[in-house]
């Protein structure tokens, strides 16, 4: 039996296995892989009161940015990274709300790993 393309087949495996970003020796060579965009570090889904649309909100000092749907806004921090985050939030009609979360930091695991655990967090707003 001819052992030669059995063989053949095996080292050609072998040289290819680093273009997938799978662990070679001691660590893994990421050069050839594409990530996508991680996700916000902080996002606050912000609801206003009961049965009116959803509210028109700011997020203060330029710290991320907010979009509305039917029935909440969402807004995502600016930053991106494990840490203390801050935020007030501030929509007309309503008391301005002081956000103070945590995002945790975990460890970086394979290419594509932010470094960080998203948080996301409902904000109800109360009328003025």
């Amino acid at each position: 039996m001819n052992r030669f393309p059995l063989a053949l087949v095996a080292v050609s495996f072998v040289l290819w296995l680093p273009a997938c970003g799978l662990p070679w020796w001691e660590g893994e060579d990421c050069s050839r892989v594409l990530c996508g965009p991680c996700a916000p570090a902080l996002t606050l889904r912000v609801s206003g009161a009961p049965g009116r649309p959803a509210p028109d909100v700011v997020m203060g000092g330029g710290q991320g940015e907010c979009a509305k749907n039917t029935s909440f806004a969402v807004c995502s921090s600016a930053q991106n990274g494990a840490g203390r985050y801050e935020v007030e939030l501030q929509a007309p009609g309503y008391r301005p709300v002081h956000v103070v979360e945590q995002v945790n930091a975990v460890e970086r695991t394979g290419c594509c790993s932010c470094g960080y655990e998203p948080r996301t967090v409902d904000v109800q707003l109360v009328l003025e």
